[in-house]
């Protein structure tokens, strides 16, 4: 699978992120004669596939404390694999030789008409805790001895191999600065910013020994927490800030992916490049694919995600030059929905939904003469 089409697959998954897996079943390389790994699987069995949300929210006693009380979101690897899919635990075994902690993989598949489509192998830590066994994500194991830089309102976390680019690190703690100030919005706690030189170093630092390849960046917003695996953007990586630093303006129901990914491409690119390159990119798109209309957009189906990322950029800008940024404020705290997305159309534009690829076009060529 391209990378390209593999974020089509990621983002098309977005909406089933979070729900229990559908089958949890023992592969071969787990013991369950033995004690410790029979207590084990149950307990990452009870976690997986409990009717009751109340194992995977706050406060639960299957996962340890510790990373309670430091996160939110505490288990890392969620948004990534519970897609509702197949868990097979594939192994358990200790940390070292004489640890009582042990390391748990688990392989997360959907079955498909020629064999599975495996969205990741999960690594996770059991301990005891209050006399059982509990679940723990990996990362303050997999990262205790990095280095950490702090710049700005950005604390750095990196191995020892990365070599630290203070200059990228300036640029994005005074970035983080001036789109707080443009917004309104509170800077908040420093935000914790992982570096790993690859997309794989940065899903293993997760806790995912692998997964779907193609993602540069994640970040957990509610956490101020990024993860970055991409050598060259390293420190500044300006899209993920931008989901950190305006999520106090988010909705209740959350954000239509057009206005998340929007305006995050719009302040801060995607993949690298700049507003102007994304714009020229989604003008290829249109010339190559004349017959996709903007509900398909909307609707995220039929196109891959990064015409979704620059669609939104799109918008954001002609919101910007109509009403400044009080314009594209007013789109980030409103926009959670299908149907909020053609009212800011109506709205802000006189475009209604049957005219709405006619202008995604038009605005797109526009756009894109401008900046030659």
């Amino acid at each position: 699978m391209s990378v390209l089409a593999s974020l089509f697959v990621w983002w098309a998954a977005l909406a089933n992120a979070g729900t229990p897996v559908g089958e949890f079943t023992i592969g071969w390389g787990v013991n369950v004669n033995d004690p410790v790994q029979r207590q084990i699987s149950e307990a990452i069995e009870e976690y997986l596939t409990s009717s009751d949300p109340s194992v995977r929210e706050a406060g639960t006693v299957l996962w340890c404390e510790e990373d309670q009380s430091k996160r939110h979101q505490y288990d890392l690897t969620e948004p990534w694999v519970y897609k509702g899919v197949r868990a097979t635990l594939l192994e358990i075994t200790p940390t070292s030789t004489d640890s009582s902690e042990y390391w748990i993989k688990t392989l997360y598949a959907a079955t498909v008409q020629n064999g599975i489509q495996p969205f990741g192998v999960q690594r996770l830590l059991a301990r005891r805790e209050y006399g059982r066994w509990v679940l723990c994500g990996a990362l303050d194991r997999m990262t205790s001895a990095w280095n950490r830089q702090v710049v700005g309102d950005i604390s750095y976390r990196y191995p020892d191999e990365w070599i630290f680019d203070r200059r990228k690190a300036e640029v994005a703690a005074a970035f983080v600065g001036r789109v707080a100030t443009d917004f309104g919005v509170s800077e908040g706690p420093p935000i914790e910013y992982f570096l790993a030189p690859t997309p794989e170093a940065l899903a293993r630092t997760i806790g995912l020994d692998w997964t779907i390849p193609g993602v540069r960046g994640k970040t957990y917003a509610s956490d101020r927490l990024i993860f970055v695996g991409d050598l060259d953007q390293g420190e500044m990586y300006l899209h993920e800030l931008v989901h950190i630093v305006l999520s106090p303006l988010e909705p209740a129901d959350g954000w239509h992916p057009l206005v998340s990914e929007g305006v995050a491409s719009w302040l801060g690119g995607s993949r690298g490049l700049s507003f102007a390159a994304l714009i020229d990119e989604l003008l290829q798109y249109q010339f190559a694919n004349p017959e996709v209309e903007f509900q398909e957009i909307v609707d995220k189906t039929r196109h891959r995600a990064e015409v979704g990322y620059n669609s939104g950029a799109l918008i954001m800008e002609c919101l910007f030059r109509k009403g400044g940024v009080v314009a594209v404020k007013r789109a980030l705290e409103t926009v959670d929905s299908n149907e909020a997305v053609y009212s800011l159309l109506e709205s802000e534009f006189g475009i209604g939904e049957a005219g709405a690829t006619e202008w995604w076009r038009t605005t797109t060529r526009v756009l894109a003469d401008e900046s030659k």
